[in-house]
């Protein structure tokens, strides 16, 4: 499910225009009773459960009858539904006021047996079920496949712009409320379900990530394991540090070009102050925007109950390693007219590869953020951007220090938070990201407003590019292409047949062809200056972050997560598979010549590749 036209995020403090946002002990039973909406279970609502008496003895001891499970010294009665079950109620849920979740307890649950538990908190929602969005079908997906019991609980509200729009640190206090209502939702699901206590997580998207981070505060110890997507945490619960193998597994998911970056680092570093092991937590990179994706929720079960991270070695046969100098993750390629090449990446380094090959160590800049867009202009200048950070640097590669894009469309950061940077020559250097979007006749000195509607408000750009004939190209969240001709001040938005959420980059060659990737596996071309679009077929369903062509416009790459990358030497007509052999995200393509490129990616990998 797409996001709602209007989304809130706490970390950023204001209206955003996004795409579809004191710890006590809980009582026992869960605070109440329970009562909703079952669909393929045993009845039409959740009742209390029947307890059978052991004479004394707990049930931990003298065991129960086949049809009951031993929670809290009694026997339980198997009497509970299967299914789906909307808007159940938690009676006095947080101790204040009832409150409400989503539950799907998979056909194969069998009481004798424990199952898992994974609580997944929502991102900013409206709607009268804001539990509901965002990849549900996933999540109901692994319950099925892992025979787990998944609960969704649904956040406090206010209501804004005429609805009521769900968060999790909506209103002053919601954090502390959230987190006694979660306490009691889990216990209320135990007494009810025969739960493994040993095997229950808890993740959570955009709001919601903040919102799992608040369980390695004073509350920790209820989750083994936590998943915080597409953000980190804002509102540090006092994370202490943790002893032997007290800490939980975490799984930190959260995209290069996510306006929530700095929330992660915030985490990170946390994590790093709190002793948390490094076997403790896997940091998944990937190179894309603020979003929920599908493959979100197999990873972070296989990592947090089952310990497995992905799989990353030796690369493939066809492929030559060169020695970046640096292990830092590569974010972005970029030729220069001289032949050289500059890359930059997470935490504001950026490289230079001499026309002979070699690479040299980084230039770092003072930004902190990490770079995702560059690009190079016919004195070989090189600007880029990261989060809301520009930087320009000399055909040497000094580097000015960093300095910011204004908002025109809107505040919304306190000034642009730019994903890609485009030019091309001599022409003017554009920029985009999230609702925003500017350029520059002096390179970078002053900024004017690039206009790009996408349906009532500025776009989310992932990327802004300038082709031979100076034709400007953005691509961003809700497959959004826009294009405007050389010298345009607005663009427009183009209709194309893909249906990602993102698009992701654009290359193009002479005589008026451009290629846009993103999501899925997408790859689109157009013959005709991007006026219209057609989509090619790839031999893959992995999320691509990158394309490069050489100047004959028939041979080219693309390339994205888990190491995915394709090459062609047609156009596009047909893609060739010619992926890493290593679960690696790939952010940048650049062709050296007319038939040799390079992909740069996760911790400092560069390699480069000779097509026929």
């Amino acid at each position: 499910m797409r996001r709602l036209p209007f989304a809130f995020s706490a970390a950023v403090t204001v209206l955003h225009f996004a795409a579809c946002g004191d710890d006590t002990d809980p009582p026992p039973g869960g605070g109440g009773g329970q009562g909703g909406t079952a669909e393929g279970g045993q009845g039409g609502s959740t009742t209390d459960q029947t307890s059978t008496s052991t004479g004394g003895m707990g049930c931990e001891t003298t065991g129960c009858p086949d049809d009951a499970f031993c929670f809290a010294g009694e026997c339980r009665a198997c009497e509970a539904p299967v299914g789906v079950q909307h808007d159940v109620t938690l009676a006095l849920g947080d101790g204040e006021e009832d409150r409400y979740y989503f539950l799907y307890v998979p056909a194969s649950y069998d009481c004798s047996e424990p199952a898992p538990l994974l609580v997944d908190f929502h991102g900013t929602a409206g709607g009268n079920r804001p539990e509901e969005a965002y990849q549900l079908d996933a999540l109901v997906a692994l319950a099925d496949e892992k025979g787990a019991i998944v609960v969704r609980p649904r956040s406090r509200s206010i209501g804004r712009g005429g609805q009521e729009i769900y968060r999790w640190d909506q209103n002053p206090g919601d954090l502390d409320r959230n987190v006694v209502f979660t306490q009691n939702l889990v216990e209320a699901l135990r007494s009810t379900y025969h739960v493994d206590e040993s095997r229950m997580y808890a993740s959570g998207f955009s709001s919601g990530s903040n919102m799992t981070s608040q369980f390695l505060g004073p509350s920790r110890g209820l989750f083994r394991g936590l998943a915080p997507i597409a953000g980190g945490v804002w509102a540090n619960p006092g994370i202490d540090p943790f002893e032997g193998d007290e800490a939980p597994r975490l799984y930190l998911a959260t995209g290069y070009r996510d306006y929530l970056q700095s929330s992660v680092r915030d985490l990170e570093t946390a994590l790093a102050d709190a002793g948390v092991p490094d076997e403790r937590i896997l940091v998944r990179e990937y190179d894309t925007g603020h979003d929920l994706f599908t493959w979100h929720f197999p990873e972070l079960w296989s990592f947090l109950d089952e310990g497995i991270r992905p799989e990353q070695g030796a690369l493939a046969a066809g492929w030559t390693e060169e020695a970046l100098p640096d292990g830092a993750s590569v974010l972005t390629l970029t030729p220069r007219a001289d032949g050289s090449d500059v890359a930059a990446g997470a935490r504001g380094e950026v490289w230079r590869r001499d026309v002979a090959g070699s690479w040299h160590e980084p230039v770092i800049s003072d930004s902190a953020y990490n770079l995702s867009g560059a690009c190079s202009d016919a004195q070989g200048n090189v600007y880029f951007v990261g989060e809301t950070s520009f930087v320009r640097g000399t055909a040497d590669l000094a580097l000015e220090p960093p300095a910011t894009v204004p908002e025109f469309f809107g505040t919304f950061f306190g000034a642009a938070y730019s994903n890609g940077v485009g030019c091309r020559g001599s022409s003017p250097v554009f920029v985009g990201g999230y609702w925003s979007a500017a350029h520059s006749e002096d390179q970078g000195t002053q900024w004017s407003g690039l206009e790009a509607d996408a349906g009532g408000y500025t776009a989310q750009a992932s990327t802004v590019h300038v082709t031979d004939a100076g034709t400007i190209i953005a691509v961003g969240y809700y497959d959004y292409i826009g294009r405007g001709g050389a010298g345009a001040v607005s663009l427009d938005a183009r209709n194309h047949p893909s249906g990602a959420d993102w698009l992701n980059d654009v290359a193009s060659a002479p005589g008026g062809s451009i290629w846009v990737v993103g999501d899925h596996g997408t790859v689109l071309h157009s013959a005709d200056d991007g006026i219209s679009w057609e989509a090619q077929s790839s031999p893959v369903l992995e999320d691509l972050y990158a394309v490069s062509f050489a100047s004959d416009g028939l041979h080219g790459a693309v390339a994205g997560r888990r190491g995915t990358v394709l090459v062609t030497t047609d156009g596009g007509q047909t893609w060739e598979d010619v992926s890493l052999g290593s679960d690696v995200f790939v952010g940048a393509v650049a062709f050296l010549d007319a038939t040799t490129f390079l992909i740069a990616g996760e911790k400092g990998l560069i390699a480069r590749r000779a097509l026929d």
